[in-house]
């Protein structure tokens, strides 16, 4: 199963998942296999690997370094903190909506597949004479576009408490415990 992101954002999410049991692993286990693309490439110019206990990749914060490398990964390839709080958010839901049907004492793997396709590259376009010109043409974004990361940055900066990453994350777990214990939001 996949979903995608729907609001309007600079860059395209991609999620995919399966799920298996297996008897005879030790704990209920989340592998991810995070890649991150530039539009019309079929190489991901990053990519990260992890396997993590489901529980720990969903509540924890300090104790889950993957996680933590999983937002560090976002960040590198371009993609703003505060964008990438989203997407970690996104992710994270997505693991617990998809385990949260399942047994406590399940034991198995979520593979995850997550892939962050980034818009193409400035280019740098070659006037008559051959050589670069001093500016590069820059992506242009959509009105629509353009108020909502308004919208988001302001939001940000009203509720901003810090850079800190483990901050981040306290607010992702307590986002993840709203969605769990209230289907309303």
């Amino acid at each position: 199963m996949a979903i995608k992101n729907t609001l309007p954002s600079p860059f395209e999410l991609k999620l995919k998942h399966r799920l298996e049991q297996k008897p005879e692993a030790k704990d209920f286990t989340v592998g991810v296999n995070a890649k991150i693309f530039r539009q019309g490439c079929s190489t991901p110019f990053e990519e990260i690997f992890f396997s993590s206990a489901v529980q720990d990749f969903i509540w924890e914060d300090e104790d889950c370094p993957e996680k933590v490398a999983l937002y560090e990964l976002l960040v590198d390839s371009g993609i703003t903190e505060f964008e990438a709080q989203f997407l970690l958010i996104d992710i994270i839901l997505y693991v617990c909506e998809k385990t949260r049907t399942v047994d406590e004492e399940y034991k198995g793997l979520l593979s995850l597949t997550v892939e962050v396709t980034l818009p193409k590259e400035p280019v740098e376009e070659l006037n008559h004479v051959g050589s670069e010109q001093t500016q590069p043409q820059k992506p242009i974004a959509t009105t629509k576009m353009r108020e909502q990361r308004r919208r988001w940055q302001n939001r940000s900066q009203r509720e901003s408490r810090g850079d800190d990453i483990h901050e981040s994350i306290s607010d992702i777990k307590y986002l993840v415990w709203l969605h769990l214990y209230s289907p309303c939001i």
